[in-house]
């Protein structure tokens, strides 16, 4: 079980981070920034930095390192709260850096004595809770209505433009909750299930300050992902949730799990909430089927507050809109003016919800304001009360001066039998304006079906300038945490732009010894992971020297390789994985005690297992290719190895490296030892873990005694350094 927290604790959490919190020098203004996926001191900290008149700015912990740089250098925090220890840029090493779990006691420490205190006069901010909140007035942020102050700033970069903090007071916080509450009838009966992040605007409303508001609760569970996917109804039903707290990639995957239906009891779920991303009317309607539930969705953005707009409550409620107006005036841009109208053009949306604006940002505050309403950049019109969305103002498709919807040429390419899902988009073209482009995936990807048969499906139902131009079959489709596409990343491996900065990044000169002798290669595997949504594999040797022990030396190299591999994630659904081959087999060519080597190695594949590392033992994967090491040993000894080594380029230098590290005495019989293993492994190993880079502490010239692998040269423990650290004997430092 994990940990509980009760109304009471969080009161006293809150007001002793408040206090803890200006002890530290925080003051009104000020912004902190918190770096975690669900703390479930989350809402606590929100509560007791607006008390303390500062904002929050929750950030994605795992973000690539280029854009937390952004982040944290356009936020400009005062402090800095993490899940546990961040490395981060040297310009921010001088702010103050906390992690929650080793303050968190002390906040409760504080708080104790005056959580009652606050709670019954009202001074903790957010944290009136239950149905008082619910039903009395939304106090504007920290008190004052005409300078509304945020109580929290989220960072949003949508689908095509570059990153923005959303600054929301604690008045658009409190309506908002207030609106779904009340609409939805949301009480202290009610449980939410979370499984989305807290760094989005989606799960902190859904799964913390409705709740909080409503007086209801929320179990925060692990991230979803296809690991635990599995027992996803099952905890579920554990939990006796009322109210799941879903988006269209969770529904998805969960009807391919659930084929048959849940399983399990699922009789205490009033609802399920689904945000984030366009929902899909039969990936709807199947899912309502299916588990016997009806599913609740809203449409709004994080300027927004989450939803502007939800599904009525009502039975039969229809699958193709996005729900009535919730507290909220709705406008239509159209040629025929701004109006409730049944006309398509832009949506506006005006209400108390609405963000106060972008920080630092008066530009583009000004530009995304229309008067008091807020432009949104969708396309949609009203049916019946009801408000269909269409589209993206942006997105839509200009080819031969008609206008082209391309989520309408997805929804007709997602009928198609062996197509999963697809992507539409526009590409420049000087004749047409712009051609028409639609990655599919296939729901076989390795065997897709005809470009033409798509194409031809296409034409068979809609106009014949709606036909893709072109056809690319991707295993994935690039997404956020909430589930929608990527366009940047997913125009980046279309046009292999991201594999050649992911390479850029990794051959910085931070990491780089040298050039790779061929980067076409490096790029091309990048790409292959790109393309297939495949882990981006790193394999690496690593050998034994005089030292038996672990030393500070080898955990700087292999954290130093850690932070090398996570300038290629780009793609949180594509991680970087390195595997560490225990090289046993050439410890046991240079005659090093096996007891020695054992003890060292099992020391490496520890540290390497904290650090989320595998590691392999070289001897096992000779085992799995039928390689005898007796036999290629007595080879590399015989005359008629003789020829191979006196003619091998590298005989000076591996006769050298055997002078230093072969104990059985002859340098030159050890180096021809090595040498043979090495020729005996090369291809055999590149066949066994194709697909992968191979990180090597030599120079390209020993590039043939590595694996055929394409092969990036990397610094030791620190930039500069070439020595390999199992060869260091002496203490080290960072």
């Amino acid at each position: 079980m994990g940990e509980t927290l009760d109304y009471a604790r969080a009161a006293a959490l809150a007001a002793g981070a408040a206090d803890w919190l200006v002890e530290q020098g925080i003051s009104a203004g000020d912004r902190v920034a918190l770096l975690t996926v669900h703390h479930i001191a989350f809402v606590p900290i929100l509560a007791g930095a607006a008390t303390a008149g500062a904002s929050i700015v929750p950030i994605n912990p795992h973000l690539h390192p280029d854009e937390l740089t952004f982040i944290l250098a356009d936020a400009e925090p005062t402090l800095i709260l993490t899940d546990e220890p961040k490395e981060l840029a040297k310009r921010f090493r001088e702010t103050p850096q906390f992690v929650i779990g080793d303050v968190v006691g002390d906040w409760e420490a504080r708080g104790a004595g005056a959580a009652g205190e606050t709670i019954a006069g009202e001074t903790i901010a957010l944290a009136g809770g239950g149905k008082a909140a619910r039903n009395g007035s939304s106090p504007a942020a920290n008190g004052d209505p005409d300078d509304p102050v945020p109580a929290i700033t989220v960072y949003t970069s949508g689908t095509t433009s570059s990153g923005k903090g959303v600054m929301l007071s604690e008045s658009n916080l409190i309506a908002m909750a207030q609106l779904l509450a009340n609409h939805y009838a949301i009480d202290e009966t009610d449980r939410f299930y979370g499984v989305l992040p807290l760094h989005h605007m989606n799960g902190i409303m859904m799964t913390g300050i409705l709740p909080l508001v409503a007086g209801a609760s929320a179990v925060l569970a692990d991230l979803f992902s296809f690991k635990n996917a599995k027992f996803y109804w099952q905890h579920v039903a554990e939990h006796e949730v009322t109210v799941p707290s879903l988006v269209p990639s969770i529904m998805a995957m969960l009807l391919r799990l659930y084929p048959n239906g849940a399983g399990v009891d699922l009789s205490r779920i009033k609802h399920a909430f689904c945000g984030t991303a366009p929902l899909p009317e039969s990936l709807w309607k199947t899912f309502e089927e299916r588990f016997a539930m009806p599913v609740y969705q809203g449409y709004g953005l994080t300027e927004t507050t989450t939803w502007a707009t939800a599904t009525p409550c009502t039975p039969g409620h229809r699958h193709d809109s996005v729900g009535v107006p919730l507290g909220t005036e709705i406008e239509i841009d159209c040629a025929a003016g701004s109006a409730h109208t049944s006309e398509e053009g832009e949506v506006l949306i005006k209400g108390p919800m609405v963000m106060i604006g972008y920080l630092k940002r008066k530009k583009a505050t000004r530009e995304i304001f229309q008067g008091d309403f807020i432009r949104t950049g969708d396309l949609g019109y009203f049916e019946d009360g009801e408000l269909l969305i269409t589209g993206r103002r942006k997105e839509i498709i200009i080819k031969n001066g008609l206008n082209i919807n391309p989520n309408e040429v997805d929804e007709i390419v997602a009928q198609h039998a062996s197509i999963l899902e697809s992507k539409t988009m526009g590409d420049p073209d000087d004749i047409v304006g712009e051609s028409i482009t639609t990655v599919c995936v296939p729901r076989d990807y390795a065997h897709p079906p005809a470009i033409e048969d798509v194409k031809h499906h296409v034409s068979e139902m809609m106009s014949a300038h709606y036909r893709p131009d072109k056809i690319v079959y991707l295993a994935h489709l690039p997404k956020g945490p909430t589930g929608k596409v990527a366009m940047r990343q997913l125009r980046g491996i279309l046009s292999g732009e991201l594999s050649e900065e992911i390479v850029k990044r990794l051959t910085a000169w931070k990491y780089k010894r040298s050039q790779p002798n061929n980067r076409g290669a490096v790029v091309r595997t990048v790409q292959q992971s790109l393309e297939s949504g495949a882990p981006i594999r790193f394999l690496t040797y690593w050998g034994c020297g005089k030292r038996a022990e672990l030393g500070e030396v080898d955990r700087l190299a292999i954290d130093r390789m850690l932070e090398m591999l996570a300038s290629a994630e780009y793609i949180e659904t594509i991680p970087a994985k390195l595997t560490i081959l225990l090289n046993d087999i050439h410890s046991r060519v240079n005659e090093v005690p096996e007891a020695h080597y054992k003890e060292y190695y099992s020391a490496v594949a520890e540290y390497a297992k904290e650090r989320g590392i595998d590691s392999i033992w070289q001897s096992d994967v000779w085992q799995a290719l039928g390689l005898d090491l007796n036999k290629v040993v007595a080879h590399a000894e015989s005359a008629a190895f003789d020829k191979t080594w006196t003619t091998h380029p590298l005989r000076a230098e591996l006769t050298n490296a055997a002078e230093r590290h072969y104990r059985g005495g002859d340098a030159e019989r050890g180096a021809r030892r090595y040498l043979g293993a090495c020729i005996s492994e090369t291809w055999p190993f590149g066949e066994k873990f194709a697909g992968s880079l191979f990180l090597s502490y030599n120079g390209p010239e020993f590039d043939a005694c590595l694996p055929h692998l394409p092969t990036l040269h990397i610094f030791s423990y620190k930039k500069g350094k070439t020595v390999k650290p199992w060869f260091v004997e002496e203490e080290v430092s960072a």
